[in-house]
């Protein structure tokens, strides 16, 4: 049996047809459908993104792009629900193998991953662009060079003077070292003094440039010249080791300075200025005197804002945020953000289908109508409460756990009530987030400990015992859909209506 469908290949229809025949179940959700129209716009799209213009040293336009296609595939999902909501096994009784139930669910979550995960293609071709275009090495050999470069041909004009302080470890804060009497007088060579408490004080020396101990409360704590005029900002974190710092320039330029051939070394680097630079307005540092009102030129008194405009470090610098927030834009945890808006957009929106696909429409909404009524009453308690990070917790777990009751009891009941959909679809709703709320309790109650009971070994393995229970709910979902909530739904929706 073959079907027509538009702009359909011959092996689509046929498949088409033997699930209709073979595997109505499988066959009303569409799936095979989904795949393949979505994947000719996918691939269309894709196309289209490598061949339109674009220069990863401008500011990204994907957000104009992915808000576009978050309407395309809302469309897409309504037209796909429209067909999917005219065909329901489940509740025409209709014959079910066992296993039924798991596939309905993965199909469901396939189809809507497929459709949320549109918006994110312009993203990721333009990260692909901007890597093919750049090197990370590339950006940040030219990244040292023009920092290295400026600080040699300007290197008569900028401060080599280290600034300097004395820190002290205050007394009154810990109440172990009298330091306050112990304070070494102010001079020359130890600069101003600052007392600190004992976290920002070790802190301060940790973090120093260069250090001197006067004794194990006093230190005089030495601070660099910023030799960084190409500011680091958002550039490449995972290559730091790779990057100049003003110690390094310090050490390798200005104690062994030697006099440059300026105008060799000057046209080197213009000529890597010009591959970043980009002409945007407003670009110029705003360390000027006035703008003529004929010309629009500035004049400048502050001589950082004349070197700023001579090597163009406003263009460039913004221009390497830009390729660099592209290239990275999925690497280290960067992903994490964009992968959990895909994964719990799709996990609801699956998670409400599968709701619909097996309970009452009244009992859909009303449910939705209770858990927002819920929402709202909890936040203005919860707004009220002394500890409301600590207290939200505990309230949603008890939610959950009378929602599960709820469900329970409208299934052993003589006729199907409203409030028993209502309990099995929220306690189902609730369900993949049950470890993560445990794991958050207990995280959440140790955080609001004293700080003088503060331990750093309970809080080493926070963040994994977190993505475990993310993990965790998910798979439990999987395991317990369908020996526990499409029987509950089966048992509940085969009642006699009330």
């Amino acid at each position: 049996m073959r079907i027509k469908r538009p702009f359909a290949a011959t092996f689509i229809e046929k498949l088409d047809g033997k699930l209709l025949l073979n595997k109505p179940s499988t066959w009303s959700v569409r799936a095979h459908l989904v795949i393949y129209y979505a994947g000719i716009f996918i691939l269309l799209l894709s196309l289209l993104g490598f061949l339109l213009p674009n220069d990863p040293r401008d500011d990204t336009n994907t957000g104009v792009w992915s808000s576009l296609l978050a309407v395309v595939s809302t469309i897409a999902l309504v037209v796909w629900l429209i067909y999917l909501l005219r065909f329901n096994v489940f509740k025409r009784f209709g014959i079910q193998k066992t296993g039924d139930g798991i596939k309905a669910f993965g199909l469901y979550f396939l189809v809507i991953g497929i459709l949320v995960g549109i918006p994110f293609i312009p993203p990721a071709i333009e990260s692909v662009r901007a890597n093919t275009a750049y090197t990370n090495e590339e950006v940040i050999a030219d990244y040292n060079m023009i920092n290295e470069s400026i600080v040699t041909l300007e290197h008569d004009s900028l401060n080599h003077r280290w600034s300097r302080q004395t820190v002290l470890l205050d007394s009154l804060w810990d109440g172990t070292v009298d330091t306050l009497n112990q304070a070494p007088s102010y001079t020359e060579e130890r600069g101003t003094i600052q007392r600190y408490d004992s976290l920002t004080f070790y802190n301060t020396i940790v973090s120093a440039d260069s250090t001197v101990k006067i004794n194990d409360t006093a230190y005089i704590v030495y601070e660099c010249p910023d030799y960084l005029h190409l500011n680091r900002g958002s550039l490449d974190e995972f290559s730091d080791n790779d990057q100049v710092s003003s110690i390094d320039i310090y050490r390798n330029i200005v104690q062994n300075y030697k006099q440059p051939d300026r105008e060799k070394l000057m046209a080197e680097v213009q000529k890597v200025v010009a591959k970043y630079k980009k002409a945007r307005p407003y670009d110029h540092y705003y360390g000027y005197d006035e703008v003529s009102a004929d010309t629009g030129s500035v004049r400048y008194q502050d001589y950082m804002g004349r070197l700023r405009e001579r090597y163009s470090i406003a263009s460039v610098a913004t221009s390497m945020e830009n390729i660099i927030e592209q290239k990275d834009r999925w690497k280290g945890d960067n992903w994490q953000i964009p992968f959990r808006i895909f994964y719990y957009t799709t996990l609801m929106i699956t998670l409400l289908l599968f709701m619909f696909r097996h309970s009452t429409v009244r009992s859909f909404f009303l449910g939705l109508l209770v858990i927002t009524v819920l929402s709202i009453i909890t936040t203005v308690v919860m707004a009220m409460s002394r500890n409301p990070q600590t207290a939200i917790f505990p309230v949603m777990l008890m939610y959950w756990i009378a929602f599960g009751v709820a469900g329970l009891i409208g299934r052993a009941g003589p006729v199907r009530h409203a409030i028993g959909g209502i309990g099995i679809n929220n306690f189902l709703l609730g369900f993949p987030f049950v470890p993560l709320l445990i794991v958050g309790w207990y995280y959440v109650a140790l955080h609001s400990r004293p700080y003088s009971t503060y331990d750093a070994e309970l809080f080493k393995n926070e963040t994994l015992h977190l993505v475990v229970a993310e993990i965790a709910g998910s798979l439990l979902l999987l395991i317990l859909i369908e020996p526990v909530f499409k029987k509950l739904y089966r048992k509940w929706y085969s009642l006699p209506e009330a």
